[in-house]
């Protein structure tokens, strides 16, 4: 399955061997991403949050959350074979 952006529908690349601290950056860049998203909800002026705008924030959290299981998944592939590019 080839991951992709949801604004430019382009593909998004992985390093051949990504490190712990490559993982955990994109960890902390879903949280900051998360945090934002409640905190605006929290703002919102209105009784009714748009739909479609919260099915997108949405996705868009659960296509980064993939990218760091797909990330953690190789850290510990090549940890394990010990062939790391």
């Amino acid at each position: 399955m080839e991951l992709k952006t949801p604004l430019t529908d382009t593909p998004v690349q992985v390093a051949c061997c990504p490190s712990l601290n490559d993982v955990a950056d994109e960890i902390f860049g879903c949280r900051v991403a998360f945090d934002g998203m409640v905190t605006l909800l929290s703002c919102s002026n209105s009784d009714k949050v748009d739909i479609e705008l919260l099915i997108q924030w949405l996705k868009t959290f659960g296509l980064r959350l993939n990218l760091c299981e797909k990330m953690i998944q190789r850290v510990t592939d090549d940890y394990y074979d010990h062939t790391c590019c």
